[in-house]
């Protein structure tokens, strides 16, 4: 069987960078997130094993599929419903109600979902292989204070991205621009969305910067806002392949800083 790159290269596809991928799946930074004891939602992660479920999408049988969903069905029940399913490198919760929000436990319930997943990991990465779905994950939902709802009924909640680089915060943002919403919500709602006290920037840059002192080089670190007040870390990413505000002056001068020492180096070849 040909290797993803191997297959990228036959393909004329540009080369991931495997070392971010692999970065970016929850299998990678959720075991050090336990260990450093960051507030992080309760979380049981599952492997499909010798399951593949790359064959859903075209509705094929899936041999150990039977024993995958049982053992699915089991983290559910002990983390309680409603919950949270993802894959290690995605939730798709744009699609809220049918991909990542759980609140049954049955089994024709919970094949439906993962087969949304499965999907997305395809479509998210249409160029070449899908992203992985080797790793699943149940988790606690947080309880929050919900502004509105958007996205298939997801309950729209502050959220906070903050980029960090060797332990210091780069710079931090709303986890939603106000224009990305499918309906449209009272501007006091996108302001108070966005609105960010001295108190929680505070917390989150102290938060941000504890989880850089074991996270070496250039990450994303999203953050959600419970119903009383606290901040949970809900997810990592390299910074690179995370998407960023195009009109950040701080990333347009990294890029620039970047692209200077490209030129440099494409002078000395």
């Amino acid at each position: 069987m040909m290797t993803k790159k191997e297959i990228n290269r036959l393909m004329g596809i540009e080369p991931t960078n495997y070392e971010q991928e692999n970065k970016n799946n929850m299998a990678y930074w959720f075991p050090l997130l336990q260990m450093i004891r960051m507030r992080i939602p309760d979380t049981i992660l599952i492997h499909t094993g010798v399951c593949n479920l790359a064959p859903m999408i075209d509705n094929k049988e899936i041999p150990g599929l039977d024993l995958f969903i049982e053992r699915l069905r089991s983290a559910v029940e002990e983390i309680g419903l409603p919950c949270f399913l993802r894959t290690g490198m995605t939730s798709a919760k744009h699609g809220w109600k049918d991909t990542c929000f759980i609140e049954s436990s049955d089994k024709k319930y919970l094949i439906s979902h993962v087969y949304r997943l499965v999907e997305y990991s395809f479509m998210a990465n249409i160029i070449g292989l899908p992203l992985d779905f080797s790793i699943w994950a149940i988790r606690r939902m947080i309880p929050t204070y919900r502004l509105f709802t958007d996205f298939n009924e997801m309950p729209i909640a502050k959220e906070r991205r903050l980029f960090i680089r060797d332990s210091k915060v780069v710079c931090n943002h709303p986890y939603w621009p106000a224009d990305c919403f499918q309906r449209r919500h009272a501007e006091e709602k996108i302001k108070e969305l966005q609105y960010l006290s001295v108190q929680d920037n505070d917390e989150l840059k102290a938060m941000a910067e504890y989880v850089g002192d074991y996270f070496t080089g250039y990450w994303s670190v999203d953050f959600l806002q419970d119903d009383k007040g606290k901040w949970w870390l809900t997810d990592m990413a390299v910074g690179e392949r995370s998407y960023h505000y195009p009109n950040c002056e701080i990333l347009n001068r990294m890029n620039t800083e970047s692209n200077k020492r490209e030129e440099k180096n494409v002078g000395r070849e």
